[in-house]
């Protein structure tokens, strides 16, 4: 299983992605799991032989089980341990419990749509009044499928894609009955079949794996952390991220972390496992306790000065003391000798309601002093 890492080896989601191979055709993924299990299948052994150092107990979650490879053995431990870990918060913020309330029911009906609808198409999931101020988007393929989204983002040249089945899901209706085999029957679930039938075979989800993503809030706060991990990683851009990934800083990023620039999605945590990079998870301890004090989340976006920031340098100053946070237009990214357009001064309630308006112009970074 070793591999060698010049190849731009990233790891997403809990899938490799290997860009060439011998043969010269792209192979897409190899679908593994970041378990307890599967560390003791093999997967341990090539971090050994990499040198690359990683903390287990963080990695059974935010994950998106697609295993083809592993042994039904295998398989089905990883599925007992991800519904044992697939609840827990990736950030523990104070202050959220009715986001996390809401969380764990959307969490609860991703785990339960292929009692619903089966898995044999990909599916759309829009959740609205999530804690998200935009819906949530994401998908559900089956086990023997590649997922929908990651192939349109990093394989557009390579595959005609199937269209997606839309599915709606208002947690703000009457409750829903997540065990029902009748569509008609789930009145806050609006189904727009594109292609394909539904599977009403009530066994189906106990022969796929389908924990889904977890969609924590997606605050400011988690924004922030991104910002920050991205100036580490020397860089604004996602390619730039996803070309030198590896090779600046070893992290795993699960689900969509970056997927269509903030584009209504959730900002999942990123999980640091590079020991070599200590001072990161260090700044984001300091930026998480300092992001929990009292007034602090009102008086956030105040006084923010003109300061033009170099995104392939660290700032000297502490992660208490500038803060950017980096909002991106539709398909467009500002390269490194642009200066960035700075708010001069802007309260966080008024950061909160412009927020929508500001996706569709030009980035900006705010500077908090």
């Amino acid at each position: 299983m070793k591999r060698n890492l010049q190849y731009n080896l990233f790891i997403k989601g809990g899938q490799f992605y290997e860009p060439k191979k011998k043969n010269g055709i792209s192979h897409f993924w190899e679908h593994v799991v970041f378990s307890y299990s599967f560390f003791k299948s093999g997967f341990e052994k090539f971090l050994e032989e990499n040198s690359i150092e990683i903390n287990v107990e963080t990695l059974t979650h935010c994950i998106w089980c697609k295993l083809t490879s592993l042994d039904n053995g295998l398989l089905n431990k990883t599925r007992k341990l991800i519904k044992k870990e697939i609840t827990q918060p990736i950030i523990d913020f104070n202050g959220f419990n009715q986001e996390k309330r809401i969380i764990k029911e959307e969490i609860s009906f991703r785990n339960q749509l292929p009692n619903i609808i089966g898995l044999n198409e990909f599916y759309k999931i829009v959740f609205k009044n999530s804690p998200l101020e935009n819906p949530v988007v994401g998908t559900i393929s089956s086990v023997n499928k590649i997922e929908l989204d990651d192939l349109q983002r990093f394989h557009k040249n390579f595959c005609k894609f199937p269209e997606t089945t839309e599915i709606i899901y208002d947690s703000t209706k009457e409750k829903i009955n997540l065990l029902s085999n009748n569509i008609k029957e789930v009145p806050p679930i609006q189904i727009k079949q594109k292609t394909g039938t539904f599977s009403k075979n009530k066994n189906f989800s106990s022969k796929a794996i389908h924990a889904g993503w977890i969609f924590t809030n997606s605050t400011v706060k988690e924004r922030i952390i991104l910002d920050i991990l991205r100036r580490i990683l020397g860089g604004m851009s996602e390619s730039f991220i996803y070309k030198h990934l590896l090779q600046k800083l070893h992290i795993i990023y699960s689900g969509n972390a970056f997927l269509d620039h903030y584009n209504g999605l959730d900002i999942l945590f990123l999980q640091i496992f590079s020991t070599a990079h200590q001072r990161c998870l260090e700044e984001i301890k300091k930026l998480k306790k300092l992001l929990t004090e009292s007034q602090v989340e009102q008086n956030l976006f105040k006084n923010a000065k003109q300061v033009e920031l170099n995104y392939y340098k660290y700032p000297d100053s502490s992660i208490a003391e500038v803060i950017g946070i980096e909002f991106m237009c539709t398909g467009k990214f500002v390269s490194p000798e642009e200066k960035i357009k700075i708010i001069e001064s802007i309260t966080y309630k008024e950061f909160v309601s412009v927020r929508k308006k500001l996706l569709a112009e030009q980035p900006f970074i705010l500077v908090i002093k």
